[in-house]
C-alpha cells in the first residue's frame, strides 16, 4: 500500500451542498477540517457558523465539531492538508427536486468530474502513485432524485476497480457518514503498523 504519515488533516474543496456536509462530517469523525472556496460570502457564513444547508442534524453536528472546521477562499494554503477531497454537486430547487432544463449542462458536469477523475490519476501517476494503492471510497448522491443515474452505469464507468461504494440521501441522513467511517477505516488499517 502507499505509504503516507498519519492523516490527520483533510481539505475540502467547493463548499456546495456536498462539500460543506463533507466538512462537517469529517470534522465530527475527529478530522481537522479546512474548507476552501472562492465565494467569501459562503466562506464568512460558515466562519460565522450557519452550516448553510437545511439538513436534519447538521447544525447541530457543526456546532459540536466547530473546533476541527476552518474556511478559506485563500487557496494557497491547500498545500498543508494530508488529504484532499474534491466534491461537485448537481443543483437541486428548494423543493428537492433536481434541475433539468439544461441536460447539456448535466452532461458537462459528468464529463467534468470523469476529467476530474483522470486528472487525479495522473497527477498521481508524475507522483509515482496509483490510485489502486490508496485509500478510495466513492459516493453516488442524492439517490432519492427522480432520474438518476443508473447504479451499474456508474460503477462500471467510475468504479471499474470495485473500490468501497456508497448511495447516499443526505436530506435523510442514508450513507454519507458511512461513507466517510469507511473512508476512516481503511487510512487507519493503512496506517496501523505493519507485521515484521
Amino acid at each position: 500500500m502507499y505509504e503516507t504519515d498519519k492523516v490527520e488533516s483533510i481539505g475540502v474543496v467547493g463548499l456546495s451542498h456536498l462539500g460543506v456536509t463533507a466538512s462537517i462530517g469529517l470534522a465530527s469523525l475527529g478530522f481537522s477540517v479546512m474548507g476552501f472556496d472562492p465565494d467569501e460570502a459562503v466562506v464568512r457564513r460558515l466562519q460565522g457558523g450557519d452550516s448553510i444547508f437545511p439538513e436534519p442534524g447538521l447544525p447541530e453536528l457543526f456546532s459540536a465539531h466547530r473546533k476541527n472546521t476552518q474556511f478559506t477562499s485563500d487557496f494557497s494554503e491547500i498545500s498543508k492538508y494530508d488529504i484532499v477531497i474534491f466534491g461537485q454537486d448537481t443543483d437541486i430547487s428548494e423543493e428537492h427536486e433536481m434541475k433539468l432544463d439544461h441536460i447539456d449542462s448535466l452532461i458537462e458536469k459528468m464529463d467534468s468530474n470523469l476529467k476530474s477523475l483522470e486528472n487525479l490519476k495522473a497527477n498521481l501517476a508524475d507522483e509515482g502513485i496509483s490510485i489502486d494503492k490508496i485509500p478510495v471510497v466513492f459516493q453516488y448522491n442524492k439517490r432519492d432524485l427522480p432520474q438518476i443515474a443508473n447504479l451499474d452505469a456508474l460503477r462500471k464507468l467510475i468504479n471499474p476497480q470495485k473500490a468501497p461504494d456508497f448511495e447516499t440521501v443526505a436530506t435523510k441522513g442514508e450513507g454519507v457518514f458511512e461513507s466517510f467511517k469507511e473512508l476512516a477505516k481503511i487510512v487507519m488499517r493503512d496506517q496501523a503498523p505493519k507485521a515484521s
